[in-house]
């Protein structure tokens, strides 16, 4: 079990395999069936004292890689994403030189390419993976800094596409190219934190650090197409969400206390 709280969690395509994160500085491997514990990675950690915590776990689509990325650091100033072989536990690569913490890491479907969202004003990252195993290097594709805030979460819409959430009010698409192609301002003061793609492509859910609602987007146009109310509380933050498998429902999770709301989406 986690001694501190879990940041993060990701599970391979077919669902057999769980990777979480915490804050105790280890990311945890399960089987997401039974809940055996596999296995820990560990990251290098220095002396500040929130260096090694996890903010984000991602798991390959061919089942072959994890990445962990957090407060990794900072080792001469800069920030890490570690990436671990899935069946041996050990780390092939180590992706350095980073601006800022790692708040969210994710692999495109091809597992061509790594996004990563940074704390501060670092944006969005996007790197081409190429090689295997201890062979395994990296590309920085681009640098989306349009951002004036962190950006807490993103998600592949397509292989060539990025939708990403930051507290400056923001939620953005854009290319592989760098260029963005929609945007969505909420209202002045929400904070997005956490973004999820429908299971038909067709969908953004957008959930607020500060807000009870789910914004519903068009993932094209990033146009507002529903509003969720969410029974608020003062002392409650809706920081994630997801879509059930069956597009019809979303978990949000909650903090304050810690559960997982599920909500029906309307027809």
């Amino acid at each position: 079990m986690h001694t501190a709280p879990i940041a993060s969690m990701d599970l391979d395509p077919a669902g057999n395999i769980l990777v979480t994160g915490g804050h105790d500085k280890v990311a945890k491997i399960w089987n997401a069936h039974t809940g055996e514990w596999l296995g820990d990675l560990r990251v290098p950690f220095g002396d500040h004292p929130h260096s090694g915590r996890i903010y984000s776990v991602a798991v390959s689509p061919d089942y072959k890689w994890i990445a962990v990325g957090g407060y990794i650091g900072p080792f001469d100033g800069t920030y890490s994403v570690y990436i671990f072989d899935l069946d041996t536990g050990s780390i092939v690569y180590r992706l350095g030189g980073l601006q800022n913490v790692v708040y969210q890491l994710a692999f495109s479907s091809s597992r061509e390419h790594l996004a990563l969202g940074l704390g501060g004003n670092e944006g969005v990252r996007v790197y081409r993976l190429q090689g295997r195993g201890e062979k395994l290097w990296t590309q920085q594709e681009f640098h989306f800094k349009e951002f004036m805030a962190s950006v807490y979460s993103l998600v592949f819409v397509d292989s060539n596409t990025i939708v990403a959430a930051s507290l400056d009010g923001t939620v953005r698409r854009f290319g592989m190219q760098g260029e963005e192609k929609a945007r969505f301002n909420s209202e002045l003061g929400s904070r997005p934190a956490a973004v999820a793609l429908s299971p038909s492509g067709d969908f953004i859910a957008l959930a607020y650090k500060n807000k009870a609602e789910i914004t519903l987007l068009d993932s094209l146009s990033l146009q507002a197409v529903q509003t969720i109310a969410l029974p608020g509380e003062a002392s409650k933050e809706y920081g994630r969400v997801a879509y059930h498998p069956d597009g019809k429902r979303l978990l949000v999770g909650v903090t304050g206390p810690l559960s997982l709301e599920e909500y029906e989406l309307l027809e």
